[in-house]
C-alpha cells in the first residue's frame, strides 16, 4: 500500500435509532439541539436532523408506557427553548423532552408566527403559554417584528401590552390590537393647562 494514497475515513458506527426507547430518543434530540446551538456545523446539524426525524416518525402506539413518565409540573426551571432555524420553528423541551413547537417563517425581517403544536400530554400545563412568551421575548430582544397569524400567539400578544410594539402599527387592525389609551390623569392634565 502506498503511504501517499489517501484512505477513506473509518465509518463512525451509528446506533440503531429504531431500537432506542422514545425517552432515549428524546434525550438524544435535546443533546443534539444543545450541540447544534454551540457548534452549528453540518455534522451537528445532520446528527440533530437524524435523531429528530427518528423521534417524529415514532408512532403514538409505541409511546404508551413512557407517556406516564412525563413530568406533571412544568416550570421555567425545567424547560428550555431552542430556535431551530433549520426547520423554522421554536422548540420547547421539558426535561429533555420535545413538548411543543411554534412554526414560523421569516419575511423581510418579520417573524410570521404560523402555528403552535403541543404534545397532548402537556396541554393542561400551560406549555403553550411558556413557549409563546419565550418566542415574543426573544423577538423583543432581537428587535424582530412579529406578525401573529397563529391564533394562540395573537391572543397571547394582545393580552400583554409590552409585546404590542412587536407588531408593526400598520398591521394592528389586522390582528385586532388597539393603541394604548391615554390615562385619565394625563387627559385631566392636558384639559387643565393652568396646573
Amino acid at each position: 500500500m502506498n503511504p501517499l494514497t489517501p484512505t477513506a475515513p473509518a465509518a463512525v458506527p451509528t446506533p440503531n435509532l429504531g431500537a432506542l426507547t422514545t425517552t432515549d430518543l428524546q434525550e438524544r434530540v435535546a443533546s443534539a439541539a444543545d450541540d447544534l446551538a454551540r457548534s452549528p456545523n453540518s455534522e451537528t446539524r445532520e446528527r440533530y436532523l437524524t435523531v429528530l426525524s427518528a423521534l417524529e416518525g415514532r408512532g403514538d402506539a409505541s409511546r404508551g408506557r413512557e407517556r406516564a413518565l412525563k413530568p406533571q409540573r412544568v416550570t421555567p426551571d425545567n424547560t428550555s427553548v431552542y430556535n431551530n432555524h433549520l426547520h423554522g420553528r421554536y422548540e420547547l423541551f421539558i426535561d429533555g423532552t420535545l413538548a411543543a413547537y411554534l412554526r414560523y417563517e421569516m419575511h423581510r425581517g418579520e417573524l410570521w408566527a404560523l402555528r403552535t403544536t403541543v404534545d397532548p400530554d402537556y396541554r393542561p400545563s400551560k406549555v403553550q403559554a411558556l413557549l409563546i412568551e419565550e418566542v415574543l421575548t426573544d423577538s423583543l430582544r432581537r428587535r424582530v417584528a412579529v406578525l401573529p397569524f397563529c391564533p394562540e400567539t395573537r391572543e397571547h400578544l394582545a393580552a400583554k401590552r409590552e409585546f404590542h410594539k412587536l407588531v408593526p402599527r400598520e398591521h394592528w387592525s389586522r390582528f385586532t390590537l388597539r393603541p394604548p389609551r391615554k390615562s385619565r390623569r394625563r387627559r385631566a392634565a392636558s384639559a387643565d393647562p393652568g396646573k
